[in-house]
């Protein structure tokens, strides 16, 4: 009698060889797994670990996963692929995004039980847009096809570009902020933000890191395929090339401008880090010391006297504006034309019940002030972009009734401003103020018809500790420079406040956990980039070109069954 063999590559025990397809839960659970586990080391090419090589190693495998879950059905097509991507981005961002968890631990007892939201809901529901960039993918998906390699890249453009957007979005974490680090190849590929911002240069990441799937099969032999293997390199090395011109021409021009023979007014600043623990920040009794620190760290010697003083976010536990004789105070730290710009909450509507450094009289915004040498406050400005489950509770009705209503109520339920605007005083150059992680949201970052010749960013990171949350802040804020041509200046509570040049660079720092002062000349503005006028809209309309003709493709592969791209 003559027996059969299954195929090898339809054996359960074949689950490691994602090229091939499989069968059983099993397998493909384990398939779910591994794919995870390519997820969460692709995170170490994010900030502060910068391993950039791991993405070439991590994404080929799941691109051949995609190819081993190919099944003729749509429909098993689509939910095996959706699953791959989820599975996916769930380890890219449980490894990533671990240390949200150590802001429930400020006041532990508290919040502590909510970490498993914030460690594996919150990854959990942001991996469903990896997940359904990979069910879109899928609908066009053929097995080795080289131009798979484009379909993906688009897939993954269009719903990281929707994660930043829906629900008021959530972008940390792109793709293309492992360029953010310090070497002179990240700082070149850096530089394509200024053409096609963060989310683009995700997209030119992706294509490059997933070359080498082209590489097995012969697939590099295909016309598509030696296309692709050609002039996606070569677009690398352009952009590479002319990063670093475009780099090294603003570090030139940074030189110039400090040069004597300069006719630019320079603008001495201090930014102030006073590195006060979280868990002492609130405390009524610590409010004198805390504001006498600031007072101090602002008073200290200097060469030349700053013209600007800046403090982060919250800097003053209590509502400054209510208190004239710490507004006196500040006024005699300054020249006649100068400036101090902290944060501090804000009474929108002056209540009867509510009493200086009580924040439980709502409504309150989480503002900067901008205060002058007579200790007047010349402008304000409140912060737009709030935290959910931070700074408000979303979808307040439904979620206070299963508990969530604590998770807020010491922190501070603020009003929202009004959104980016443009600050204009004393003859200083105009700034657009931002709060904390307002600056991780690209082309939102100042008001488009009024250019501001400086982004001025408050924070406090000392909810996160010494984790991987502050450098990716830092990093975002890099990004945002990059990508508007406009220096950031950072002020952060415990760290890191830092001087950023309109090409990235981080000019001077004070690293976490240090108290310290900043003093520099506040950096010039390039030309405004090709990203600050057209922002996602060139590339967004090339993703939806590309899947027209995806869609044209399959349309005439079903005409004409022998065709191949």
């Amino acid at each position: 009698m003559q027996t059969t063999h299954a195929p090898c590559h339809g054996a359960t025990s074949n689950w490691l060889d994602l090229r091939h397809p499989t069968s059983g839960r099993r397998a493909w659970l384990l398939r779910y797994l591994l794919i995870g586990l390519c997820g969460a080391i692709t995170s170490l090419a994010q900030p502060p670990f910068f391993l950039t090589a791991v993405i070439f190693v991590t994404l080929p495998p799941v691109i051949w996963a995609l190819d081993g879950g190919y099944d003729k059905a749509a429909g098993r097509r689509v939910l095996r692929a959706g699953l791959i991507g989820w599975w996916f981005g769930f380890g890219y961002f449980v490894s990533g995004l671990y240390w949200i968890g150590f802001a429930l631990l400020v006041e532990a007892d508290k919040f502590a039980h909510f970490i498993p939201l914030a460690v594996i809901a919150l990854p959990a529901g942001l991996a469903l847009f990896t997940g359904l960039a990979f069910a879109l993918a899928s609908m066009f998906w053929r097995p080795n096809q080289p131009a798979r390699l484009l379909l993906l890249a688009t897939s993954w453009f269009l719903l990281e570009w929707l994660r930043g957007h829906i629900l008021t979005g959530f972008p940390w974490h792109s793709i293309g902020y492992i360029w953010t680090g310090d070497s002179l190849l990240h700082g070149a590929v850096a530089q394509g933000a200024a053409l096609f911002g963060v989310y683009g240069l995700g997209f030119l990441t992706l294509l490059l890191a997933g070359l080498p799937a082209l590489l097995s099969g012969g697939q590099w032999r295909r016309p598509t395929g030696g296309a692709l293997i050609t002039v996606i390199p070569l677009s690398a090395l352009l952009l590479i090339g002319w990063g670093a011109w475009r780099a090294q021409q603003i570090a030139d021009d940074s030189l110039a401008s400090d040069s004597l023979a300069s006719n630019s007014p320079e603008i001495p600043l201090r930014i102030v880090q006073p590195n006060i623990a979280q868990q002492e920040k609130w405390i009524p009794g610590n409010r004198v010391a805390h504001f006498e620190k600031l007072l101090q760290l602002s008073q200290r010697p200097a060469a030349t006297r700053p013209q600007i003083i800046i403090w982060p976010e919250a800097a003053t536990p209590f509502f400054l504006a209510e208190q004239p004789e710490a507004l006196r105070l500040i006024g005699q730290l300054l020249p006649q034309d100068g400036l101090l710009i902290t944060g501090s909450p804000r009474l929108s509507v002056r209540s009867a019940e509510t009493t200086p450094g009580d924040m439980s009289g709502a409504p309150v915004h989480n503002s900067i002030l901008f205060i002058d040498s007579s200790g007047q406050i010349q402008a304000s400005y409140d912060k737009f972009h709030l935290v959910p489950f931070g700074e408000y509770l979303p979808f307040r009705s439904l979620l206070s009734a299963i508990g969530l209503r604590k998770l807020t109520k010491d922190i501070g339920a603020f009003a929202p401003g009004p959104g980016p605007q443009t600050v204009r005083l004393n003859n200083l150059p105009a700034v657009s103020p931002l709060i904390c992680y307002e600056i991780i949201f690209p082309a939102a970052v100042t008001d488009q018809t009024q250019r501001p010749g400086w982004i001025v960013n408050l924070t406090n990171d000392a909810w996160f500790g010494d984790t991987s949350g502050p450098p990716q802040h830092l990093a975002q804020a890099r990004m945002r420079a990059i990508e508007e041509g406009i220096p950031v200046i950072r002020s952060a509570n415990n760290g890191i406040s830092a001087v950023i040049s309109p090409s990235g660079t981080v000019l001077h720092a004070l690293p976490l956990n240090q108290t310290g002062i900043i003093e520099t000349m506040l950096p010039k503005p390039v030309t405004r980039p090709l990203y600050a006028q057209y922002q996602d809209m060139p590339l967004l309309l090339l993703s939806f070109l590309v899947l027209i003709f995806f869609t044209i493709l399959r349309i005439r592969e079903k005409r004409f069954p022998n065709m191949h791209a």
